[in-house]
């Protein structure tokens, strides 16, 4: 749903479009991820104007079995920590 709104009103203002899923961009080999990657963003430059979406960021790195999605920070207050009251 979010890739279909992003394309209408993109191809609205007279942009070129890149949806980029991201198990697309997944490789078993060292160096292809990253070169895939580039390669969008070559293709992108290229078409300018071009607005790139990259779609289903989840499937590159899922969240942990235990995780609380905050990375590690426990809470999401922006406190320092220790020594706050």
């Amino acid at each position: 749903m979010r890739s279909l709104y992003f394309k209408r009103t993109s191809s609205a203002s007279r942009h070129s479009v890149a949806v980029v899923r991201g198990p697309e961009l997944i490789s078993a080999h060292v160096g292809e991820s990253e070169a895939a990657l580039k390669g969008v963003f070559a293709a992108a430059s290229a078409a300018a104007p071009c607005v790139v979406l990259l779609d289903e960021l989840d499937a590159l790195a899922p969240a942990r079995p235990g995780g609380d999605g905050l990375g590690g920070r426990g809470d999401d207050s922006g406190g320092g920590g220790k020594g706050e009251s």
